[in-house]
């Protein structure tokens, strides 16, 4: 299957397919530092404990198992620091079309 072959919509799956692949890829790069930064627990120093909080709110959704329901908690607890904007429930709908497509 060529590009051209694929509709609109499912090219902007794909591309944001890709964009959730590189989240996930950061998120996980972000969990390593945290483990090696906080591997005491959670530390006294306020600046550090905004870190800490977002290093755990990543680790818990990494945690969750691949799949749509990952994406939507790795797209929530970075949204909650402000680091990430997005559409509600991209994720969802991206996975089904992409679903669609392989068939």
């Amino acid at each position: 299957m060529t590009e051209d072959d694929l509709s609109a919509d499912q090219r902007a799956a794909l591309a944001q397919l890709a964009k959730s692949e590189l989240i996930e890829s950061a998120a996980t790069e972000v969990v390593s530092i945290g483990r090696t930064l906080f591997n005491d627990g959670e530390p006294s120093d306020l600046n550090l404990q905004r870190r800490y909080r977002f290093y755990k709110r990543l680790e818990e959704a990494l945690a969750l198992p691949v799949g749509p329901q990952r994406l939507e908690a790795l797209y929530r607890r970075t949204e909650n620091s402000g680091q990430i904007r997005r559409a509600p429930l991209w994720p969802l709908r991206h996975w089904r079309l992409l679903s669609t497509r392989s068939r």
